[in-house]
């Protein structure tokens, strides 16, 4: 019974993942595939330089030139995003090491950016990748530590 819990919650996160990060809703602007996808513009949007996204952020709220509530929202969105989902994943199936989980959440995450690119729901950006791939780090290590701490 724990099992199939687990199951349909894990699902469940996984579902409203792919309906934040992929579907079109009120935090989107509507687009249209057919006429923007390969377009000069959306290719710069895209972020393949590490920590450039959050640097950029620093830089502009330092000379006041964005809303803090912006940056605030991307980067602890995008931190505290995948935190649940690799806690579940542990507890599904717990003989799975850090870097097996991290590698799997690698995978989701470039499949999730490839996807938001192709379909204009955002752009791809690999800080997005890193800021998920630490919160998932930090959950995992979380976690960790309080089971060691409950089960000694």
């Amino acid at each position: 019974m724990k099992n199939k819990i687990l199951n349909v919650i894990l699902i469940g996160y996984i579902i409203v993942l792919i309906w934040l990060l992929l579907v079109p809703n009120v935090f989107r602007g509507e687009q249209t595939w057919y006429s923007n996808v390969f377009s000069y513009q959306h290719f710069v949007d895209s972020n393949l330089i590490p920590f450039r996204t959050i640097i950029m952020y620093i830089y502009c709220l330092k000379n006041g030139n964005i809303n803090i509530d912006i940056p605030i929202k991307n980067v602890l969105a995008n931190f505290f995003m995948f935190m649940p989902i690799t806690i579940l994943i542990k507890i599904k199936i717990p003989r799975l090491t850090l870097k097996k989980i991290l590698l799997y959440i690698i995978c989701f995450n470039l499949v999730i950016e490839i996807l938001q690119f192709l379909t204009l729901q955002g752009s791809f950006d690999v800080d997005d990748i890193l800021l998920r791939l630490f919160g998932a780090w930090i959950s995992y290590a979380v976690y960790s530590s309080f089971r060691r701490k409950t089960f000694k």
